[in-house]
């Protein structure tokens, strides 16, 4: 679609670059400098034959023979327009470019005959489509004699405009349209610096107008242009039509919804005339509010292309299969089928199973449409407008069991009105509805009935009544001496107060209390209010069992028991917090003792457990075995073996001493076994504590430095537990590696690091010694803590050009390159 002509500084050998066009039309180019470097200069274009081609700059100005195109500095790139002249069928001529300093180069330019069509005009109509605006558009070809478009190309600059001659053959079928009116033959423009006829008629442009069914040919001539096989072009004109048309099956007496819909819309309001081809089982009606007619006539508005409508279903119908025709003046009418069956009904909303303590269940009874004659219910309708109400017989046949419960009280029978317009019974008690009420353990069947439509399968329902259950209960493995919570749960919440009597089957085992603070007893009552559906419990375990098995037991009047087993085994404790490895300077470490239940006779601590309300806690005894290692402190002071005590309600020894707990002193170096004792408790718990020594440690990292260079290191000592220290670091060769506190303090032999109490880490700086190498030692030392001692190794220092250099660069054009070293 484009050319682009080179004009270079050495010559361009084998490129031929060209451009088609169709006579008296124009095109764009580009025109591009071999280079930048010229300090402004202008290109000439010059065309050979200006009779069959010319140049101008832009897209409005008429073509001359030549042109001048300037370019600023460093200016490479420019665009012209080419010019077809009229009247050439296969000519052609070269355009040249030239300019100071530059090779000139040249674009071979073609002008064939210009061709031209019909474009945008629909092969379809109908005779309410709209009218359809189309143009003649010109361009160029593929080849001069047979060639589609190639591109689509402008009427020159200069040049006259086109005179197209369009007709329509025939009348009856379309018309074309333009701004003066309707017309068979019309003449439309194509303006110079467009490529086809206006696109609106209000424009100068030109639509076809549907008229009457049937095709029309629209052909278009444009003299001095070839004629494309798409400058005739046909269009066939058809019918609107009643595109759809609901089929509807509704039950006997009942009504539902259908719709009309038209293939397009109309400017005007369209009349759909619907009727069935026989009457006496079904009418229609233009709502669900109206009473229906043997022929409906519907208007669909302008604009839209449907409308509803409501097919209603006579009584006594059975099976009928009706034709339910559609037409509209000017439409293609259509059909469908209705069938009418009778209806069926069912009872839905009915719980199948309840206890004596649900709340009463409200349910309805629904009509509808079924699916055939002898099928399911299928689809809810409503009675029809015009109808006869129903009467709904309601009959509960487990007497005792249940009952019917309605605003005016209950029974075991009762007759309820569906009224017209609506499909079932009301929903509520409140609103005219039934609720069946759970009266008695045993099943109860509800039965329906309506005269004249045919019950299906949900006609008659079923209806379980069992009694309540305390649905949970809590089974638990507890040490003796402890106590733990439980739960128990109804299988639903309760209407009235209902209150749950626990009790052992062996006494003398266990307490039950209902709160964690309260001393137990042999048995217990929990009260559990309306609307809730459980309560807790605790169960006190008493001292000195070693293994014994319970069965808990929950009852309640009017529900079903529950037990579940507890099992009683002895207690176990284990030692916590307490750190496994610390240095001599370390502070006191408080640690606790914690009891609770094994998960068996042999087992480890599986739940943490309190001391049951009523005993008199829990002696804990805790020794080391190395007191000189390690000691036990408690508020008095140090001493070899600590007692503490556990307090009932609590699970663990006291956290800090000064609160009664425990902590350990650790005093020199080696191995201490923390014990915890404690009577009627299973095994001693145990912690090994390894007191290690305080010392300092130095960092591997930068462990290499070249001389005359300083790099940053670092160590930490074990413990912070200090007043406050300062540590001398020494190197073992001063001639090679000097130290430093600080990155800007000069090095030399050695530097004192001073560190605040309660600190663990200092920094400092290793500088190694212009002109020399060598591996030496630093040594870390402080009184109180063990030396560190670390290598470090000074080499020769070595130099880069960093990365961020380019790789590459062109002389004389890439600017100067800033890198770092």
């Amino acid at each position: 679609d484009s050319a682009t002509v080179n004009v270079a500084v050495q010559p361009l050998a084998g490129v031929v670059t060209a451009m088609t066009l169709g006579s008296g039309l124009q095109r764009n180019s580009n025109l591009t400098l071999g280079a930048s470097n010229h300090g402004g200069t202008t290109v000439r274009l010059t065309s050979a034959d200006s009779t069959i081609a010319r140049v101008s700059p832009n897209l409005s100005t008429p073509g001359t023979a030549f042109i001048d195109i300037p370019f600023g500095i460093n200016g490479t790139t420019a665009t012209f327009y080419v010019q077809a002249m009229e009247g050439r069928l296969n000519d052609t001529t070269f355009v040249y470019a030239s300019a100071p300093g530059f090779v000139t180069d040249s674009m071979q330019v073609v002008v064939w005959q210009g061709i031209y069509d019909i474009f945008g005009l629909n092969g379809t109509a109908t005779t309410l489509s709209v009218d359809d605006v189309f143009q003649v558009r010109v361009g160029t070809p593929a080849n001069p004699t047979t060639g589609g478009f190639a591109n689509v190309d402008e009427l020159r600059a200069g040049g006259d405009s086109l005179r197209v001659n369009v007709i329509s053959d025939s009348i009856a079928v379309g018309r074309l349209v333009t701004s003066l009116g309707v017309a068979d033959s019309v003449g439309i423009s194509i303006a110079p610096l467009a490529q086809t006829t206006p696109t609106s008629v209000a424009a100068g442009g030109v639509a076809f107008r549907p008229v009457g069914v049937g095709t029309a040919v629209v052909r278009s001539t444009l003299p001095g242009f070839r004629a494309l096989a798409a400058a005739t072009r046909t269009v066939t004109v058809t019918q609107p039509s009643i595109s759809s048309l609901s089929a509807v099956t509704i039950g006997s007496g009942l009504q539902r919804a259908g719709n009309v819909g038209i293939s397009q819309a109309s400017t005007d309001t369209v009349f759909v005339t619907m009727s069935f081809d026989r009457t006496g089982a079904a009418l229609l009606a233009d709502a669900a509010a109206s009473l229906g007619v043997d022929t409906l006539v519907i208007p669909i508005l302008p604009g839209t292309t449907n409308r509803g409508f409501v097919v209603q279903g006579l009584e006594g119908r059975t099976a009928d299969t009706l034709t339910l025709s559609a037409s509209a003046p000017g439409f293609a009418g259509r059909t469908s089928a209705v069938r009418v069956f009778q209806s069926v009904y069912e009872i839905i909303g009915l719980n199948a199973t309840g206890t004596t303590l649900t709340a009463d269940d409200a349910f309805s009874v629904r009509i509808g449409t079924p699916s055939g004659p002898t099928g399911f219910l299928q689809s809810i309708d409503p009675i029809r407008t015009g109808g006869t109400p129903l009467q709904v017989s309601i009959v509960n046949d487990g007497v005792g069991i249940g009952t019917l419960n309605r605003t005016e009280g209950t029974s075991d029978s009762t007759v309820i009105t569906i009224g017209v317009g609506s499909s079932g019974t009301p929903g509520t008690v409140a609103t005219g509805g039934v609720a069946f009420r759970y009266l008695a353990e045993g099943v109860a069947t509800v039965r329906s009935s309506i005269a004249g439509l045919r019950p299906v399968a949900g006609a008659t329902g079923s209806v379980s009544v069992t009694a309540p259950s305390i649905s949970g209960l809590t089974g638990m493995n507890i040490g003796s001496g402890l106590q733990r919570s439980g739960s128990v749960f109804l299988s639903q919440a309760a209407q009235d107060t209902v209150r749950v009597l626990l009790t052992f089957d062996t006494f003398g085992v266990a307490l039950l209390a209902p709160n964690i603070s309260t001393l137990g007893s042999d048995s217990l009552v929990l009260v559990i209010p309306p609307g809730s559906n459980n309560a807790n419990f605790t169960v006190q375990a008493l001292e000195g069992i070693i293994a014994d098995t319970l069965t808990l037991a929950a009852s309640a009047a009017g529900f079903t028991g529950r037990t579940s087993p507890i099992w009683i085994w002895q207690p176990v404790h284990e030692i916590i917090g307490l750190a496994t490895s610390m240095t001599s300077l370390d502070m006191d470490d408080p640690f606790q003792v914690r009891i609770g239940s094994p998960g068996s006779s042999t087992g480890g601590l599986s739940s943490v457990d309190a001391v049951r309300i009523g005993s008199p806690g829990v002696t804990v005894r805790v020794a080391s075995s190395a007191p000189t290692v390690g000691r036990m402190v408690v508020a008095a002071g140090p001493v070899d073996t600590a007692i503490v005590v556990i307090p009932p309600g609590a699970s663990v020894t006291r956290t800090s001493v000064a609160l009664g707990g425990v902590a350990f002193d650790p005093l020199t170096t080696g191995e201490a076994i923390v014990s915890a004792t404690a009577d009627g408790f299973r095994g001693t718990s145990s912690r090994i504590v390894t007191v290690i020594p305080p010392a300092i440690t130095l960092s591997t990292a930068s462990s290499t430095i070249g001389s005359g260079l300083q790099v940053s290191n670092f160590g930490s000592l074990n413990t912070g537990n200090h007043g406050g220290v300062s540590i001398l670091i020494t190197s073992s060769n001063a001639e090679i590696l000097r130290v430093a506190p600080n990155a800007s303090t000069l090095a030399e032999g050695s530097t004192l690091v001073t560190l605040i109490a309660g600190a663990t880490n200092f920094n400092f700086v290793s500088a190694g010694v212009e002109g020399a190498t060598g591996t030496v030692n630093l040594t870390a030392s402080t009184a109180g803590f063990l030396d560190a001692v670390q290598s470090r190794t000074v080499t020769a220092p070595a130099v880069r050009v960093n990365t961020n250099l380019a790789t590459t660069g062109t002389a004389g054009v890439t600017a100067d390159d800033p890198f770092t070293v």
